[in-house]
C-alpha cells in the first residue's frame, strides 16, 4: 500500500512537471510565433482597397488576437505537424475576420453570409473536388446509404435543409423572388418519394453548404473558378476589394493540410464541424427579429443528437473551432487511426466546444448588450442557472478529456479555458468575480493556479 502511494505521488509530480513544461513552452515559444504570423496577415490586409474590409480585417486581428493565442495550444499536442501553428492562425483569422464582416459592417444578408463562409469550408478542402461537380444541388444519399446510427455526427435530412432554406428566403424576400431558383433543390430532395434523403458525410455537408450559397446567387450558378473551387466570396457582399486577403488565408490552410499525413482520417469530422459553424454564423447575424427563430428551427433538426442541451447551448458548441484544431493537430501523426480520431471528435463536441464558447459569451454579456449582438448565456433563467450549466459543461468537458488519447494534454486545455477567459478584466468590470470564482473552484486547484498565471500575463500585456 505504501508502495502504491509512492507510485501515485510520483505520477502526480510527473504530471505536474509535464503541465508546467507545456505551459512554459506555450507562453515562451508559441505566443511569439502567433504574433509573427498575425503580423504577416496584418501586412496583407492593410493593402485592401476597400476601406471597410481593411478596417474590419485589422480590427479582427487587433481585438481578437487572443483567439489565435488560445487556439495555438494545439501546436503542443503530441504529433502535431510543424506547420500547425500557421494553420491555426490562418483558419482562426478567417473565422474572426468573417465574424466582423457579419457583425460590424452593416450587412444583414444571410445569402451574403453563407457565401462569405464558403471561405471557411474551402480552407478545409485540400482539393475541393466537389466544387467542380456542383450545379447548385446538394449531394445527398438515400436512407439505405445512411451510416450506422451516425453516432458522432449531426445529420440533417435534405428535405429539412431545403425547407429551412426556403423559409429563410421567404422570410427575407416578401415577393419570394428566389423560389424558382430553389425549385430544383426542393424537387431533387423529394425525388425519392417516401425515402428520407440524408447528408451522410462531412464532405457532403460542405457540398450542401456550398450548394445553398450557390442557390442564393442571382444566377444560381457555382463559382466556376479556375482556382480549384476558390471563388468570389464577396459576390453578394457590399464590399469587395480585399487585395486577395481572404483567398490567401484559404490557400494557406489548404497548402498545409495537403502536407498532413493523416488528414483523410479526420476530414469528414472536420468538415462536419465546419459546416455547423458556418450555419451558426449565417443564422445568428441576420435581422434581429428573425435570427432566434432560425436558430431554434435549426436546433430542432439536430436536437435528438444532443438531448441534454438547450438550443442556445447547441449553438454555442457549434461556434467553437477547438474541435477542428484538435483534429488537425492529430492529423499530423502518420500512425493516426480512425478510432483515435473518433474519440477526439466525440470528446470535443459538444461539451468542450460548448464550454469554450459559453465562457466567451459569459465575459461578453455587457459588450453584446450594448452592441445589440446575440449572447447565448442571456437565455438562461437567471445567473444561478447560468453558473449551474457552465459548471455542468465543465464537469462533462473534464470527463471527456480524461477519456481521450493523451488525456493530460486535453485535460490541461479544459482546465485552462476558465483560467484564460475568466482572467479577462471584463469579468471585474461587470461585477462577475463571485460567479467566476465559483466556476474556477469547480475546475479545481490546477485551474485556480492557471488563472493567477493568466492574470499576471494580462497585466504584462502578453494576452
Amino acid at each position: 500500500m505504501v508502495n502504491n502511494l509512492g507510485i501515485g505521488i510520483q505520477n502526480g509530480i510527473s504530471s505536474a512537471r509535464k503541465k508546467l513544461t507545456m505551459l512554459t513552452r506555450f507562453v515562451t515559444r508559441v505566443f511569439p510565433g502567433v504574433e509573427k504570423e498575425l503580423k504577416r496577415w496584418q501586412e496583407v490586409v492593410s493593402t485592401a482597397g476597400d476601406p471597410e474590409l481593411r478596417q474590419q480585417g485589422l480590427a479582427s486581428i487587433e481585438k481578437k488576437k487572443f483567439h489565435c493565442l488560445g487556439g495555438s495550444v494545439y501546436t503542443l499536442m503530441e504529433g502535431a505537424h510543424q506547420d500547425t501553428l500557421s494553420f491555426i492562425v490562418a483558419l482562426q483569422t478567417i473565422s474572426d475576420y468573417l465574424d466582423n464582416l457579419c457583425d460590424r459592417a452593416g450587412c444583414l444578408d444571410m445569402a451574403a453570409f453563407r457565401r462569405l463562409h464558403l471561405a471557411f469550408t474551402d480552407a478545409l478542402e485540400p482539393e475541393n473536388t466537389h466544387s467542380a461537380q456542383l450545379t447548385g444541388i446538394p449531394q445527398i444519399s438515400t436512407e439505405e446509404d445512411k451510416p450506422d446510427e451516425d453516432k458522432r455526427g449531426v445529420v440533417t435530412s435534405s428535405a429539412q435543409a431545403s425547407a429551412a432554406h426556403r423559409a429563410t428566403i421567404d422570410a427575407l424576400e416578401p415577393e419570394n423572388t428566389h423560389s424558382a431558383q430553389l425549385t430544383r433543390i426542393l424537387h431533387l430532395a423529394s425525388a425519392d418519394g417516401d425515402k428520407q434523403a440524408v447528408v451522410t458525410s462531412g464532405t457532403r455537408a460542405s457540398a450542401a453548404h456550398r450548394a445553398t450559397a450557390d442557390a442564393l446567387e442571382p444566377d444560381g450558378s457555382t463559382d466556376g473558378s479556375a482556382e480549384g473551387g476558390i471563388g468570389d466570396y464577396y459576390s453578394l457582399y457590399p464590399h469587395q476589394d480585399d487585395a486577395g486577403y481572404l483567398k490567401s488565408l484559404v490557400e494557406e490552410c489548404r497548402n498545409i493540410i495537403r502536407r498532413l499525413p493523416s488528414y483523410q482520417l479526420v476530414q469528414e469530422d472536420v468538415l462536419r464541424l465546419a459546416s455547423l459553424y458556418c450555419d451558426l454564423q449565417t443564422y445568428k447575424h441576420t435581422h434581429i427579429p428573425l435570427r432566434e427563430g432560425y436558430l431554434e428551427r435549426w436546433f430542432a433538426e439536430h436536437a435528438t443528437k444532443v438531448p441534454e442541451l438547450d438550443w442556445w447551448e447547441f449553438a454555442a458548441a457549434t461556434g467553437s473551432t477547438l474541435g477542428i484544431f484538435a483534429l488537425i493537430a492529430a492529423a499530423g501523426q502518420p500512425n493516426l487511426d480512425s478510432e483515435t480520431a473518433r474519440r477526439i471528435t466525440d470528446g470535443y463536441f459538444p461539451w468542450i466546444c460548448g464550454l469554450h464558447i459559453l465562457l466567451d459569451y459569459f465575459i461578453d454579456q455587457e459588450e453584446d448588450l450594448l452592441e445589440g449582438d446575440l449572447n447565448f448565456v442571456s437565455y438562461y433563467e437567471n445567473r444561478e442557472h447560468c453558473i449551474e450549466r457552465l459548471v455542468l459543461f465543465l464537469e462533462h468537458a473534464l470527463d471527456q478529456a480524461a477519456r481521450m488519447p493523451d488525456p493530460l494534454f486535453h485535460t490541461t486545455v479544459v482546465q485552462g479555458l476558465p483560467a484564460f477567459y475568466l482572467s479577462d478584466p471584463k469579468v471585474g468590470a461587470q461585477g462577475l468575480e463571485e460567479d467566476a470564482m465559483t466556476i474556477l473552484e469547480a475546475a479545481g486547484e490546477e485551474t485556480v493556479r492557471m488563472y493567477r498565471v493568466c492574470r499576471s500575463l494580462r497585466r504584462r500585456g502578453k494576452i
